[in-house]
């Protein structure tokens, strides 16, 4: 089965079991944590660090990244960081306050 090029069009309209979703929709089926264990994914650290980091143990850090990928619906922890980086973008053009 052949893989098309890597093209950032495929990333919001790559479609799954349930049909299209958006980045925001997305990024909502994870959890707080995982959004930490993506942000940290995001920075090019390993599971290694991720734990070290986190105060988690490896095994633990795997478990989320499978359930970060399987809920983004993303092949790879490549695309699971562009998913995150995108979300950021968006999040950055509306205005929060704490």
């Amino acid at each position: 089965k052949a893989h098309p090029k890597n093209n950032t069009d495929q990333i919001t309209t790559r479609p799954n079991q349930t049909g299209n979703y958006s980045v925001g929709q997305r990024m909502a089926r994870i959890t707080e944590r995982q959004i930490a264990v993506l942000h940290r994914i995001a920075k090019g650290e390993s599971n290694h660090e991720i734990a070290q980091n986190l105060g988690l143990s490896p095994e633990t850090v795997k478990t989320h990244v499978r359930s970060i990928l399987a809920r983004l619906n993303a092949r790879n922890r490549l695309e699971a960081a562009m998913l995150y980086r995108a979300w950021q973008e968006q999040k950055s053009d509306e205005v929060y306050t704490d």
